[in-house]
């Protein structure tokens, strides 16, 4: 073995980037498109009740991209709608850990017909507890008041925490 031969290194033949052969071959790293990347920018926490929640959306939705966590504060639950583009469906995800209210929330998600999220910008692996809902106002109005008043027995006056997250697509 030569004592001057590193195996650690690329070879001196090989482009740069590249320490063995089948790094030539399978061609250079494709960086993420540049559309789908998005920087915090600034966020928000506000208090309102269960009959406020569609000023709340609202606000999402007038947005390009952004996110709105909604938290029951005695409970401690929640969950978010994210949006990250005009053309592109609201994300739903839940992040309540118990196990009968998670099932309850996905059937009455599912009564909705509300389906499990596939191929999200920002991840390539489906996320657990995640779902499409449409970026219409009245839809998701209707569908967040129903699921605080059904699935955990909320009053119009319950309060709850709002927290939004605005991003910049970088270009």
């Amino acid at each position: 073995m030569n004592a001057f031969v590193d195996f650690n290194k690329r070879g001196m033949q090989l482009p740069a980037g590249c320490k063995d052969l089948i790094d030539v071959l399978r061609g250079p790293v494709k960086p993420a498109p540049r559309d789908r990347v998005f920087l915090y920018r600034k966020s928000e926490r506000l208090v309102g009740t269960v009959a406020e929640v569609g000023r709340y959306v609202q606000k999402l939705l007038d947005s390009e991209s952004s996110s709105l966590g909604i938290v029951l504060p005695e409970r401690e639950v929640g969950f978010s709608l994210q949006k990250l583009g005009n053309s592109v469906p609201l994300i739903f995800q839940s992040m309540d850990q118990d196990p009968l209210r998670r099932a309850e929330l996905s059937a009455f998600l599912n009564d909705w017909g509300i389906k499990r999220a596939q191929n999200l910008p920002l991840s390539p692996a489906p996320r657990p507890n995640t779902w499409s809902v449409p970026q219409n106002f009245a839809v998701v109005c209707e569908l967040i008041s129903k699921l605080l008043r059904t699935l955990y027995g909320l009053p119009p006056e319950a309060k709850l925490e709002f927290f939004y997250h605005w991003y910049d697509k970088t270009s």
